[in-house]
């Protein structure tokens, strides 16, 4: 591989997704300056300078007041990023969108008819433009072109927003997208079966509560997870280690967090979670998710982009804690009661 003997020419501190972040750049934006190239990859201008020279030895760009792309530079940079069917005008069309589900004819009708919230389960439907502003942050970070993706839960249809933007950006000819579904609500699970097999999506739907343990044929699987947990600290915890386990070990992975703004003393308790479990906030973008209805969230949630390298090894059980606002609230109430 190509770009691996580069990345260990080099020698990095950084994992090698770094190289083949910048050389999906290149392709990106011909003629990119070094300097924009360090800006926009947080590294030093000698470090960016040394990866183009070995770039340039192998004969994949070359400088034409910036960094130009080679033909032989472009095979490869798509072979070995498996991207060889992307349309890179349609990706760079999808990205700079501000409503990108306005592309896919029906939409709002398919998103009008999910199934009826379960509260009881914390269901809130996010808007249909939300979902597609999920997917089309998961395609600027490549997840979607390069990963295999789990949804841990979907009544919000995410999967099916990702899949279309990816037959979108590769003519319905890309092969390598994979993504799978676990999902508790088996309601859920049949319109989403229902959707793919009429949009001919290559979504995989696996019925699964989450307070049992992973299934073994889903874990150690997936370069990027994506989950809109309940809204309490149990239930964000139980859906975040489920995901750690099913992510690929001593990989740069990520997770994709939708969660309510919570108080300062909650949200310092999410970042201890987090750091005993090797995950950086590497982003959080406040007020992302827009829902129908939803009191309890105030209409919105945040959204965050996680990151992780080395996942703790951890035994898992059966999880016994109450994860659902409902549930917890009526605890809560017993206890006041009895008092």
């Amino acid at each position: 591989m190509i770009l691996e003997a580069i990345y260990q020419n080099v020698r990095l501190k950084e994992d090698i997704g770094v190289i083949k972040h910048y050389v999906f750049l290149l392709l990106c934006c011909p003629k990119i300056s070094t300097k924009e190239l360090a800006n926009r990859l947080f590294l030093p201008i000698p470090i960016v300078a040394a990866i183009k020279n070995e770039l340039k030895k192998k004969n994949l760009v070359t400088d034409m007041n910036g960094i130009v792309v080679t033909p032989k530079g472009e095979l490869v940079i798509r072979q070995e990023l498996k991207i060889e069917s992307v349309d890179m005008k349609r990706y760079l069309q999808i990205i700079t969108m501000s409503n990108c589900h306005e592309l896919f004819e029906d939409i709002e009708v398919i998103f009008e008819n999910r199934p009826a919230v379960d509260v009881t389960i914390d269901q809130a439907k996010c808007t249909v433009a939300t979902a597609f502003k999920r997917a089309q942050f998961m395609l600027q970070q490549r997840e979607i072109i390069t990963s295999k993706l789990l949804c841990v839960g979907d009544d919000d249809l995410v999967s099916v927003a990702c899949s279309l933007l990816y037959k979108y950006i590769t003519h319905g000819k890309g092969a390598d997208f994979q993504i799978t579904v676990v999902e508790k609500d088996q309601r859920v699970i049949d319109y989403i079966e229902r959707i793919s097999q009429d949009y001919q999506l290559d979504i995989i739907c696996i019925p699964h509560d989450l307070r049992n343990p992973l299934k073994t044929t889903l874990q150690g699987q997936f370069d990027c997870v994506i989950t809109d947990p309940p809204y309490t600290f149990n239930g964000l915890q139980l859906f975040v280690t489920r995901a750690l386990l099913a992510l690929k070990k001593n990989a740069e992975s990520a997770i994709f967090l939708s969660y309510p703004h919570r108080p300062f003393a909650e949200r310092l308790r999410m970042q201890e979670f987090f750091i005993s479990n090797n995950i950086i906030i590497n982003s959080v973008i406040g007020n992302f998710n827009r829902y129908e209805g939803a009191q309890i969230l105030g209409g919105v949630s945040d959204f965050y982009h996680l990151k992780t390298t080395v996942v703790k090894d951890f035994e898992q059980d059966f999880y016994e804690e109450l994860i659902y606002t409902r549930e917890l609230k009526l605890q809560q109430h017993k206890k006041d009661c009895t008092a």
